[in-house]
Order: C-alpha cells, then sequence, then structure tokens
C-alpha cells in the first residue's frame, strides 16, 4: 500500500509539471501570437492608407463613394435608404427603394451589423455620414492580423 501511495504522489508532482510546462508553452504561444496579429495588423493598416489615404475614415467624407465606380455606391445608397426608413422587423427592411415593397438591407450589402447600429443614433448624426471606410478600414487590419498568425502557424 505504501508504494502505491508513494507511485501516486509521483505521478500527480509529474502531472503538475507537465501542466505546468504546457501552460508556459500555451502562454509563450499565445505571447508570439499576439505579436505576429499586431504586426500584421499593422501592415494592414499601412497598406489601406497607401491604397485610399486617411480621409476616407472621416465618417463626413462621402465625396471619395461617389468618385468609385461599382458596388461601393449601391452600398451607400442602401444605407442612405435604410437609415431614412421607419423601423421594421425583421430588422434590417428598407422601404422606398423598390416597387416590391420592403426588402432587406442585405441585399444592399450595406453592412448589417453597422447600417442597424447607426441607424439607431441616425437621428443626431449629420447627412452625409458613411461608415463604410471605417469598415473597409478594420476588414484590412483584421485581414492583416489573422492571415499573419495563419503564415506563422
Amino acid at each position: 500500500k505504501i508504494y502505491v501511495i508513494i507511485c501516486n504522489v509521483n505521478l500527480l508532482k509529474i502531472k503538475r509539471r507537465l501542466i505546468v510546462k504546457f501552460k508556459e508553452k500555451d502562454l509563450n504561444e499565445s505571447r508570439d501570437n499576439l505579436i505576429v496579429f499586431l504586426i500584421g495588423a499593422f501592415l494592414g493598416m499601412i497598406i489601406f492608407i497607401a491604397i485610399y489615404g486617411v480621409s476616407v475614415l472621416n465618417p463626413c467624407y462621402d465625396d471619395w463613394i461617389f468618385n468609385k465606380n461599382g458596388d461601393i455606391v449601391q452600398h451607400y445608397i442602401g444605407w442612405q435608404y435604410f437609415r431614412k426608413s421607419d423601423w421594421h422587423f425583421p430588422l434590417g427592411l428598407i422601404d422606398g427603394l423598390s416597387d416590391d415593397g420592403a426588402f432587406s438591407c442585405v441585399y444592399t450589402d450595406s453592412i448589417p451589423i453597422f447600417a442597424i447600429f447607426f441607424k439607431i443614433f441616425s437621428p443626431i448624426l449629420p447627412s452625409t455620414f458613411q461608415y463604410i471606410g471605417l469598415w473597409e478600414f478594420f476588414s484590412f487590419i483584421f485581414q492583416g492580423g489573422i492571415s499573419s498568425i495563419i503564415i506563422f502557424n
């Protein structure tokens, strides 16, 4: 019986040492991943500024949207109509944009999570408010950060 107790105590000591080693390893890996993420996020931010500049981050500046061709104008127009329409259920319905009645802002690619959030504050926001520049800025940051973690690992 004494031999079994000694073996169990030794196994517990070994188990504790392994757990401590794994925790230290996880801590070091998470610290490394954080550093790699921050470097990639910084590079994503630099690339965004090189492509778009910093003026697109101004929520009152929407001229850059109309100077571009393609879908970005559709996103902004969808946001403007959604902002002016009444609240409906399910959330995100736009009325007045089509003859067929209300439809979801998902179909205008107006980034529904931002559209719903900013519609709450719409009465106090300026009439030319846009969040597309902010959305693209965060997209570049997270794409750079997460991609660098994937490449690192």
